[in-house]
């Protein structure tokens, strides 16, 4: 299990979200095994048969090595599979999506891109250390105006983690999509007993990502590098 300041503290188990390979277990470690709660790298490079990994990894300006074994990890050829709870209210969210793409007059096949606008911690630990000096510093016009010079299509999704209002109300206004916009259409039985927490939103989020028609980012984000390998596998 691993905790991020990213999803709200959630305590989030990697066996939870995803299917992995079966060589990778989520369990206790047997006797005999150290667990690591860092990324050795002489782990790493001992490519041992048996390696127990209990934290997360933190990237730094300073620690480029870090961030090459993350990108190492993605890829990893094998398609991302989300667990079933991960994706719990996917069909509802999936149901509620194609809705609005007929309301506005859309095929349900009809090209879609998918934006990853990084927010929150993104502003205090890269933005103002200058380490991404991306539109996810800037304000949302200047992401508006980003979008309209890179896409034609008439169905823009923002996935973000962006909490004002104002900045929220802004990209509403252009005529984009955000998660809530979605999934107040979605009056189900499992959304009106239940609400998906930051994890599962994220889950929901990546697939729209990986199957979007177009995908735009921009900065640093592992997300985006997992979303790209991933959709050069489709």
């Amino acid at each position: 299990p691993t905790k991020s300041k990213h999803y709200e503290n959630v305590k989030v188990n990697l066996c939870d979200i995803f299917e992995l390979p079966q060589d990778i277990l989520c369990r206790f470690p047997p006797n005999g095994i150290t667990c690591y709660d860092r990324w050795p790298t002489e782990a790493y490079f001992q490519k041992t048969s048996v390696f127990c990994y209990g934290g997360s990894i933190t990237l730094s300006n300073d620690n480029r090595a870090a961030r090459k074994y993350v990108l190492d990890a993605v890829d990893y050829r094998l398609p991302l599979v989300f667990s079933e709870w991960s994706l719990k209210f996917w069909r509802e969210f999936k149901t509620s999506f194609r809705s609005i793409l007929k309301s506005k007059g859309l095929e349900i096949r009809s090209p879609y891109t998918v934006v990853h606008w990084r927010r929150g911690d993104q502003l205090l630990s890269r933005c103002e250390a200058n380490i991404d000096r991306s539109v996810n510093c800037d304000d949302a016009e200047d992401l508006v105006q980003l979008i309209k010079k890179s896409t034609n299509d008439s169905m823009v999704y923002i996935a973000t983690n962006e909490e004002s209002s104002n900045q929220l109300n802004v990209l509403h206004n252009a005529g984009f999509l955000t998660y809530e916009k979605v999934a107040i259409r979605a009056n189900t039985s499992i959304y009106r007993t239940s609400r998906p927490n930051d994890i599962q939103i994220l889950a929901i989020e990546t697939k729209l990502m990986i199957n979007a028609n177009t995908f735009l980012a921009w900065g640093i984000s592992e997300i985006d590098d997992t979303v790209e390998n991933q959709r050069m596998l489709l």
